[in-house]
C-alpha cells in the first residue's frame, strides 16, 4: 500500500506544473520561516536591516520558485548576499538547502559542481568564518538529493516508455493479425460465394433463378468491397499509429493478444497435418466445382526422426499461418488462374519447418495483367510469415506464377 502511494506521488511530481507549484509552496514556507526568525531576533526595528531583509526574502523566493532558470548561479548569489548586513543565518541555511535541492533536480551535476566549488572559494576568500564546516556539506547533500530524484524520475519515465513501446508493438501486431484473419476468413469466403454464384449463373437457364443468382453475385460483391475497405482501414491503423491511443492502450497493457485458437500456444504435429490435409481437401472441392484441377500433396518427412516423434508439438500460431497460407494460394488460383492448365501445390513438413510450393498459370483475363506479383492478400501473408521468421517469394515467368513459402514450426 505504501509503495503504491509513493508511486502515485512520483507520477504526479513528473508533471512540470506540479513541480512548479511545489517549488513555489517551498519558497513561501522558507520566506515564512525567515519572517518568523526576524521577529524572534527583533530585526524589524532597524530600517536598514528591514530593507535588506525584504530584498533578501524576495531574492530567496525567486531562487527557490524559479531555480530552473537561475540555478547555476544560485550558490554564487547566495554567497554574495551573505555580505549584506542583516541577513539571518538560520534562514539562509534553509533557503540555500531548498534552492540547491531544486537546482540539483534540474541541472547537470557538472555545472552544479562548478558553481558549488566557486561558492566555496567565495566563502573562503570572504573570510566568512562564522559559516561552520558542515554547512557546505548540507548544501552538497541537498544538491545530490535533487539530482538523484531527477534521475529516478527519468528512469521511471524510460521504463514507462519502454512498456508502451512493447504494448504498441503488440497492438500493431494484433491489428495486422485481425486484418489477415478478416481477409482469410471473410474476404476469401465471400470471393468463393461470388465465384460459385457466377459459375452457376452461366449454367442456369431459368430466368427466375438467374435473377436470384445475379442478386447473390451483386450483394456478395458489395460485401466484398466493404470487407476490403475494413481491411484497408486496419492496415492504415497498423502503419499510422497515433500516440494519442497510448492512454487507451495502456488500460489493456496487461492483455495478452492471442493469435491461435482457444489461446493454445502449441498443437501436436499430428493435429497440424490432419488440419492442413482437411483444409486442402475442402479447398480442392471448391476448385474442382469451379473447373480448376490440379495436384495437391502433403509430404510428411518427420516420421523417421527420433527427436521429432509423433507426439512432438509445433507452434499454433505458425501452424495456422501455414494453413492460412495454403488457403490464400488456392483462393488466388480460383481468382487468377487459367482453367485450361492444371495447377500444383506441394506441402512438405519436416522436423524444423513447413515448405509450400505452388505453381499455376495466369489467366489472360486477369485484370492485374503484368502488374501482379504481390496482391494485398499475399502482402498480408508475407508480413505474417516474415514476422514468424519465415520467408515468402513470388515470381512470374511468362504465364506461370510460382510461389515458395518457408514457415518455421518451432
Amino acid at each position: 500500500m505504501l509503495m503504491k502511494t509513493f508511486s502515485r506521488v512520483i507520477e504526479l511530481v513528473k508533471s512540470w506544473k506540479i513541480q512548479r507549484t511545489l517549488f513555489i509552496i517551498l519558497a513561501i514556507l522558507v520566506v515564512s520561516m525567515d519572517v518568523q526568525s526576524c521577529n524572534t531576533a527583533g530585526l524589524w526595528h532597524n530600517p536598514l536591516q528591514s530593507a535588506c531583509q525584504y530584498v533578501w526574502m524576495f531574492i530567496i523566493f525567486l531562487l527557490i520558485a524559479f531555480s530552473r532558470q537561475i540555478s547555476l548561479v544560485t550558490p554564487i548569489l547566495y554567497c554574495v548576499t551573505l555580505a549584506v548586513p542583516g541577513v539571518n543565518a538560520t534562514c539562509f541555511l534553509f533557503s540555500l538547502i531548498a534552492s540547491m535541492f531544486v537546482a540539483g533536480f534540474y541541472d547537470s551535476w557538472k555545472y552544479l559542481l562548478c558553481a558549488y566549488i566557486v561558492s566555496l572559494n567565495i566563502m573562503y576568500f570572504a573570510k566568512m568564518a562564522y559559516i561552520p564546516l558542515t554547512f557546505p556539506c548540507f548544501i552538497l547533500i541537498s544538491m545530490i538529493c535533487g539530482y538523484a530524484l531527477r534521475k529516478y524520475l527519468n528512469m521511471l519515465e524510460e521504463n514507462n516508455r519502454a512498456k508502451m513501446d512493447i504494448v504498441r508493438s503488440e497492438f500493431q501486431s494484433y491489428i495486422a493479425s485481425v486484418a489477415l484473419q478478416l481477409h482469410d476468413d471473410v474476404n476469401n469466403e465471400i470471393t468463393d460465394i461470388t465465384l460459385l454464384a457466377t459459375d452457376a449463373l452461366y449454367a442456369e437457364k431459368s430466368d427466375h433463378t438467374k435473377e436470384s443468382l445475379e442478386q447473390i453475385v451483386e450483394h456478395s460483391r458489395n460485401a466484398l468491397s466493404k470487407t476490403r475497405l475494413v481491411i484497408n482501414l486496419l492496415e492504415q491503423a497498423e502503419h499510422k499509429y497515433d500516440d494519442s491511443l497510448d492512454s487507451n492502450i495502456a488500460s489493456i497493457a496487461g492483455t495478452q493478444f492471442i493469435y491461435g485458437s482457444n489461446g493454445n500456444n502449441c498443437m501436436t504435429l499430428a493435429d497440424f497435418l490432419c488440419n492442413i490435409r482437411a483444409q486442402l481437401q475442402s479447398e480442392r472441392k471448391i476448385c474442382e466445382q469451379l473447373g480448376y484441377y490440379g495436384s495437391i500433396t502433403v509430404v510428411d518427412k518427420s516420421s523417421g526422426s527420433n527427436d521429432f516423434a509423433a507426439s512432438a508439438t509445433v507452434s499454433t500460431e505458425k501452424a495456422q499461418c501455414a494453413i492460412r497460407m495454403c488457403s490464400e494460394l488456392l483462393t488466388n488460383i480460383r481468382k487468377h488462374c487459367n482453367t485450361s492448365v492444371d495447377f500444383s501445390m506441394n506441402v512438405t513438413v519436416d522436423k524444423r519447418e513447413c515448405r509450400i510450393m505452388c505453381m499455376n498459370s495466369i489467366s489472360t483475363l486477369n485484370k492485374f495483367g503484368e502488374r501482379l506479383v504481390f496482391g494485398k492478400g499475399l502482402l498480408f501473408h508475407k508480413k505474417s510469415v516474415e514476422r514468424l521468421g519465415g520467408s515468402l517469394s513470388a515470381q512470374k515467368d511468362d504465364d506461370i506464377w510460382l510461389v515458395n513459402v518457408v514457415i518455421p514450426l518451432n
